[in-house]
């Protein structure tokens, strides 16, 4: 027989039990033998040819740094069984991690930065893929390059009613990382973000900047995601979006059991789910179906460091089993949120809107549990009252929006002065977004607006709010111990 042809690679194990089935057959006088030796001997040649090919792979993927070539080529020393090789290989990929965390923090060149973070979030793939245990000291260390308060604009498409008006574009994007507003011919103000998404950029480009942080919620961590910006300035869409272009949070909640399934042979879960709306200066339990509900009350709690925050009590907590559980819960909640027709929208939000998921997980092997959440916030829209047309009940109702508004714009602007004491008190909704500005969350601010020259002036003074917002650090921490700050000053 010819076997020329059909060799392929066996491992170094398979060639052992061969060898040992040959000396076994020639004691015994088998007939055959040579023709088993000859097969032996090719594909031990070949054996060897491989693995020489798939070292120099290796060694060619490492001089690289090329995180599309490490892959390739640790797979394929994965599917050759060579497991030293591919431990050895771990441990110098863990090194180039611990190499490019270094310099990514001595970076001062922005775009080098983020090169490198891009660079970072696939080497931490390929040691996800490889069942790396440090990863979650890695994904954290990570998260704290990119920000613990990241801001990025999203700038909508002109809709009907501005084209119909014959507005003008009075907003450009300048790079990936810079925005600006000409308010007149000769008057530009130019900002800049984390990211500017712009007309054209898509869900899904949006929500891989969010996706990480579900990782972050399952490594005990507190994250939120918030939007602001004027009424009709695309912050629902960007959150929600339709069947067809779901928004963050469909995404989000998709994601969760994804990784929920992909941890599933070590953890357990418990996944609750609960919607919460402002209106009007008033909290309402979105979940809770009895008539009489429950008052919701702010309380003080000490915090792992020994702060004092602020939690919610008395708010249902619907445990979900699956992405189609929770997508039902959003659903029933979404149904009962309070919009009124505008001037400016025909669907205006008049209510802050929270979406908060509570993932608990339980280590099968030690037994130990923590905790963490992800808090998902649509802002009602500012507006003025004159160009928004509302009056009664909606006046009312705007009046208390931009009354909440001006709240968070004061607690942002303490941050900016270095204020001793932040006005977390002046609203309900500051009180629930405590954790997100200046607490131990990992927050993305979404900052919305309108292309529209009609539209420049409320458009800057978003934009003038999201800056401020860029000034506030917040004290990232686990559910279950000290945050940076405290970590650094310990190391110290």
């Amino acid at each position: 027989m010819d076997f020329a042809n059909t060799l392929q690679f066996v491992s170094s194990a398979v060639l052992a039990q061969l060898r040992e089935a040959i000396g076994a057959a020639k004691a015994y006088a088998a007939d055959n033998v040579k023709e088993a030796e000859l097969l032996l001997a090719k594909l031990e040649k070949e054996n060897e040819r491989l693995t020489a090919e798939a070292l120099l792979a290796i060694e060619s993927a490492f001089s690289s740094r090329s995180p599309e070539m490490i892959s390739s080529s640790i797979m394929q020393c994965c599917s050759m069984m060579m497991e030293e090789v591919v431990e050895d290989a771990k441990i110098r990929l863990r090194k180039l991690v611990t190499e490019d965390i270094e310099a990514a923090r001595d970076e001062h060149d922005k775009e080098q930065r983020l090169i490198l973070v891009g660079t970072l979030a696939q080497y931490l793939e390929i040691l996800r893929n490889l069942g790396d245990k440090q990863l979650r000291q890695f994904h954290n260390e990570l998260q704290e390059l990119k920000g613990a308060l990241r801001v990025f604009c999203r700038i909508r498409p002109m809709n009907k009613r501005e084209r119909e008006n014959h507005d003008t574009i009075a907003v450009e994007m300048l790079d990936p990382f810079t925005v600006a507003l000409d308010k007149t011919a000769t008057d530009r103000q130019v900002f800049a973000y984390d990211t500017i998404f712009p007309e054209s950029s898509t869900q899904a480009e949006v929500f891989a900047e969010c996706r990480s942080m579900v990782q972050s919620v399952i490594d005990g961590y507190n994250v939120t995601v918030f939007t602001y910006g004027q009424t009709g300035a695309g912050k629902t869409w960007t959150l929600y979006g339709s069947g067809s272009e779901p928004g963050i949070s469909p995404r989000i909640c998709e994601e969760i059991f994804n990784f929920v399934q992909r941890d599933s042979e070590k953890l357990d879960f418990s996944v609750k789910a609960s919607m919460i709306e402002l209106y009007c200066a008033e909290l309402r339990d979105l979940l809770n179906k009895a008539k009489d509900h429950p008052k919701l009350e702010f309380k003080g709690y000490r915090q792992a460091d020994g702060s004092v925050g602020q939690r919610l009590e008395g708010m249902t907590e619907v445990p979900v089993a699956s992405s189609s559980d929770l997508a039902q819960v959003v659903s029933q909640g979404l149904g009962s949120r309070k919009v009124r027709a505008t001037a400016m929208n025909a669907d205006s939000s008049r209510s802050h809107f929270l979406l908060i998921i509570t993932m608990e997980m339980t280590d099968k092997e030690t037994g130990r549990s923590r905790t963490g959440k992800i808090s998902i916030v649509d802002l009602a829209g500012s507006e003025r009252l004159g160009k928004s047309g509302v009056s009664g009940e909606g006046q009312k109702e705007a009046i208390e929006i931009n009354k909440s508004l001006t709240a968070l714009g004061d607690v942002m602007m303490a941050f900016t002065q270095k204020a001793k004491v932040i006005p977390y008190r002046n609203s309900k909704l500051t009180q629930l977004m405590q954790d997100s500005l200046g607490g131990t969350a990992k927050t993305l601010m979404f900052v919305n607006i309108s292309p529209s020259s009609s539209n420049v002036d409320e458009s800057i003074s978003s934009l003038k709010y999201a800056s401020r917002a860029r000034c506030i650090e917040n004290d990232v921490q686990t559910n279950n111990g000290a945050g940076k700050k405290a970590a650094a000053a310990a190391r110290k």
